[in-house]
């Protein structure tokens, strides 16, 4: 078929008499086949001839003979709206050339349905006040252009579909075509379900006026609607890098995404959302008690909490201030992008198999045991909400030097496997209560600096009130360290010379290797017993110790016994009950010498204030009254419960081997903590660990989104998600679909890793390319810069109102229900399997008919919204709510419509004849060809209508 507007076709004439397509007189020729039909030809009278192509058959005054004919005169007043908009449709479509005749006869065998579907939807009341509401909106919008411009915007988008030169092979009514054929679950029903909830009350209208004003507000020099159109359209019509890859089978994820399996009836959300299973025909779920059903849950409160503003001035922080990409143009730089490194660097951990590990074990554990999994995340969110509830502020430049000066000590541990930190976990749980006394104990070193005690090596507890408390607030000083404090001054300081006898052993390493093998009432007695000869002999004693120390080798003595009391706090506090069995560990595994370097740089960072320069300040001091309010608040108890938890669950480590899920946890950290070639997002391979790569992008990150964190935005996400670990009085998550939602995201990681190695290093490698495109792209940076307009414009709550009232599982007005219709329409939506690439044919067209320079955004919000203002009585609004209500004399009018006029738009032009089977290429070739030659002629098409209108408007 020939495109609209192709003149390289001539002049399709068959009877010779100067009408047709591409015809000098005119192309509307209603029958190509007699000379005597064309327009302005005489009407003959009586012979059912539409003699001169205007619609009318022997409508002509002179010779009608009404007991003959019809004479067509016009439609009679007394006739319903149904029947006058039939006849007037009929009319129209009776203009094609081609098949004019059919398409009228095709009209005529639905017009029962067709005026029965108007009429319900155009009531009495509506018809007589719609030519007021009409001409008070047609006027603003006619001397704007606004209506117009919308109406031929919209016919434009129509005609690309059938357009020689932009789609000549018709891919996309091709893919169209395909995608209506698909089998589908969807039933009508839930789409008009779904449009009267949207529809019932003034949410509509009154976010759609919002929309129009905020739509109309400025990105620079364009409007915001223009602005999002182009961010959308460029976005759509992009070529994903992950579409190149194969290999990943999404559709079991989609089937556990709506497996009601596990989750519990919850009367509280209202009656069921049944949806027809595509899997299993003939039976039904409920979308509510489904992983998609908690999500749509999420939106809505989500929505409330402002987290959508929250993320984008996050993310705005996070990526550095926009530089100039050109006129009009501005991008998040690419070079300096810390968000995007870190990105690229967390999907580089998806290539390897240790990660794999941990994320498979988590997942076996949702889905084999799901009470211990609700444990583990319930743990998970009391221990982050305490560390929350603890404020604190820390200089990132100095939380940098210290981080990479424990990241090598902390590698030194793993360096040879994860055998030491194995056995300190178990070791731990097997210390049972002693190892949940120990975070009191430990609390008790950080809040005293002289812990009073009648028998140090009792277990009664100390005396409080003749101790010494250390007051954080105040200068560190020689007398206000924590005890704690002291024993890792005092690790630091007795790190010196060789103890003979030890093969080279300093004196800190030689007593920790010493007291390892002694029992803990041993170590503090003899502790009590040496500390108290050395107190009670005062010089003497301290002669012998410092004679002793420079005798080893140590230059320093008196840093030594300045701390050397700290072991009487640290014995009478009753922690080396649980400190004695972990140094057995460390030093058994030989990690004593790691630990002391460890306490070396804590030491040295405590020391910094020592003095008053501010510019020399410790980090790990302010973190000491803030691990103290962590462990009086239990989180330490549920960090316990997390690693009690963990080992009772078994999984398979990276090679296959059964393991629990704390020791694959373990081999994860160990995996990030040892050196390898590493690629960056820069593309250079360097040898270095992923935690080491990882620490200084995080730490500029930290150091930009400080601010917004002190705002309260980061806080607030973090806030809102850790909403969903909390429990309820019965001990379960009070958010019950967590745990499915969850599980359906660890399926989809490990179905990455399940996949040939070639595959997922294509997935990984297309991801990151697109992660590093989008954060440093025009369009993401315009839309930054759309949410702030969205966030300062009073009109926000309006519309953010609606989306929050839609989002309701059970709405106040049952009528109005949103969620349980959305639902099932997403759901049946996600059950189609459409064509391979037919809706990345249509996402891509889509990208082109929302092309700003195509579609004025604002000309088309600006005319729905002026039709909607003008409607004060809601008489548009009344009849697109009956376009959709049920009825029980017929179908819902909507439906009625499609089902009386689509016959008729799909009949063939090679025939004549209705298409047998309508949803084809060329079947929507002919229908939407047809449809627009129609609405661009310009004597009955859409020109034609406004040169009318401006006439009727402007009167006499």
């Amino acid at each position: 078929m020939a495109g609209i507007g192709d003149a390289s076709a001539g002049c399709d004439d068959p009877d010779h008499d100067g009408y047709g397509l591409g015809c000098p007189l005119g192309e509307v020729d209603c029958n190509s086949n007699d000379p005597a039909v064309h327009p302005g030809a005489m009407e003959v009278c009586g012979d059912g001839i539409d003699n001169d192509c205007d619609g009318h058959v022997d409508e002509d005054e002179d010779c009608c003979d009404p007991a003959v004919t019809d004479c067509n005169r016009g439609p009679d007043p007394a006739q319903t709206i149904g029947s006058f908009v039939f006849g007037l449709s009929k009319s129209f479509l009776g203009l094609d050339p081609l098949c004019g005749t059919q398409r009228g006869a095709s009209l005529d065998t639905r017009r029962d349905l067709i005026v029965g579907g108007i009429d319900r939807i155009v009531s009495e009341q509506a018809a007589l006040s719609l030519g007021d509401v009409a001409r008070t909106a047609l006027r603003p919008l006619l001397e704007s252009g606004d209506l117009e411009t919308t109406l031929l915007a919209l016919t434009d988008v129509v005609a690309l579909l059938v357009d020689d030169a932009f789609d000549p092979q018709r891919t996309n009514l091709t893919a169209m075509a395909g995608v209506l054929r698909t089998d589908t679950v969807l039933e009508s029903e839930q789409l008009f379900t779904l449009a009267r909830g949207v529809l019932a009350g003034d949410q509509a209208p009154r976010a759609l006026h919002a929309l129009a004003q905020i739509a109309q507000e400025l990105d620079g020099a364009e409007p915001a609607i223009s602005a999002l159109m182009r961010v959308l359209s460029t976005a759509l019509k992009a070529q994903s890098h992950v579409a190149q890859c194969t290999g990943l089978d999404l559709q079991p994820l989609v089937e556990r995404l709506l497996d009601p399996t596990g989750m519990p009836a919850r009367p509280e959300l209202g009656a069921a959302a049944p949806v027809a299973s595509a899997a299993h025909p003939g039976t039904t779920f409920d979308a509510k008690r489904t992983g998609l059903g908690f999500a749509f849950e999420l939106a809505g409160p989500a929505l409330q909490a402002g987290l959508h503003r929250d993320a984008l001035a996050f993310a705005d922080a996070a990526l550095g201030a926009q530089v100039s990409c050109g006129t009009q143009c501005w991008s998040y730089p690419g070079a300096d992008s810390p968000l995007a490194d870190v990105l690229h660097l967390g999907l580089e951990l998806l290539r390897h198999d240790e990660l794999k590990a941990l994320l498979g074990g988590v997942a076996r554990l949702v889905h084999e045991r799901p009470d211990v999994a609700e444990k583990l995340a319930i743990a998970t969110g009391k221990l982050v909400t305490r560390v929350r509830q603890a404020s604190l502020r820390l200089d990132t430049a100095q939380l940098a030097r210290l981080a990479r000066r424990l990241l090598p000590l902390v590698q030194h541990i793993f360096a040879q496997g994860s055998d030491t930190p194995r056995l300190l976990i178990r070791t731990i749980n097997g210390l049972g209560q002693t190892a949940r006394d120990f975070p009191g104990r430990l609390r008790w070193t950080l809040d005293y600096s002289n812990l009073v005690k009648a028998r140090s090596c009792s277990d009664s507890e100390p005396d409080f009130a003749r101790s010494t408390p250390v007051n954080y607030s105040q200068p560190r000083g020689v007398a206000n360290r924590s005890s704690l404090e002291q024993v890792l001054e005092l690790l630091s300081s007795s790190d010196c010379g060789s103890v003979p006898l030890t093969g080279g052993k300093t004196v800190a390493q030689f007593f920790l290797d010493l007291v390892a093998d002694r029992t803990p009432a041993t170590v503090c007695s003899v502790v009590d017993v040496l500390l108290g000869a050395w107190s009670a002999t005062g010089v003497v004693g301290d002669f012998f110790v410092e004679l002793a120390l420079r005798t080893a080798g140590c230059r320093d003595p008196h840093a030594v016994l300045d701390n050397l009391g700290s072991l009487d706090q640290l014995a009478g506090s009753g922690a080396l009950d649980f400190l004695i069995p972990l140094d057995k560990i460390i030093s058994g595994q030989g990690q004593t010498r790691t630990i002391i370097a460890i306490a070396g740089v804590i030491a040295e960072d405590l020391r910094l204030d020592n003095d008053s320069d501010p510019a020399t300040q410790s980090v790990f001091r302010p973190l000491l009254p803030v691990l103290s309010d962590l462990i009086a608040s239990g989180a330490v108890d549920a960090l316990f419960d997390l690693s009690e938890v963990m080992t009772q669950v078994q999984t398979a480590d990276a090679h296959g081997q059964t393991a629990t899920l704390a020791d694959v946890l373990i081999d994860a950290t160990a995996f990030m903590l040892v050196d390898r070639e590493l690629t960056t997002r820069q593309g250079a391979a360097r040898r270095s660990s992923f935690a080491a790569a990882l620490l200084d992008p995080m730490i500029v990150l930290v150091d930009r989104v400080s601010g917004v964190a002190t705002s309260g935005a980061g806080g607030r996400i973090l806030d809102h998600l850790v909403g969903y670990l909390q429990a309820d009085g019965q001990g379960h998550l009070a958010h019950r679909g967590v745990l499915p939602l969850t599980q359906v995201l660890l399926d989809g990681l490990v179905a990455v890793w399940r996949l040939e190695p070639s595959s997922r290093d294509c997935y990984v490698a297309a991801l990151q390319a697109d992660a590093g495109d989008v954060l440093t792209s025009p369009a993401f940076a315009t839309l930054v810069r759309l949410g702030r307009i969205l966030d300062r414009s009073p009109q926000r709550a309006a519309v953010e109102q609606a989306l929050v009232a839609w989002l309701q599982p059970v709405p106040v007005d049952p009528a109005a229900s949103v969620f349980s219709p959305l639902l099932q329409v997403t759901a049946a939506l996600l059950q189609m399997h459409p064509p391979v690439g037919a809706m990345d044919q249509l996402v891509a067209f889509a990208g082109v008919a929302l092309d700003p320079a195509r579609v004025n955004g604002v000309a088309v919000l600006r005319t729905f919204d002026t039709l909607l203002e003008a409607d004060r009585d809601q008489v548009f609004l009344g009849m697109f709510r009956r376009a959709v209500a049920p009825s029980p004399a017929g179908p819902v009018p909507l439906s009625g419509l499609v089902d009386g006029y689509g016959p008729a738009l799909s009949i063939s032009p090679s025939a004549c004849t209705p298409q047998n089977a309508p949803w084809t290429a060329r079947g929507l070739d002919t229908a939407l060809g047809s449809l627009v030659r129609m609405l661009r002629d310009p004597r009955y098409g859409i020109p034609a209508v406004f040169d009318a209108l401006e006439a009727l408007l402007a009167g006499p």
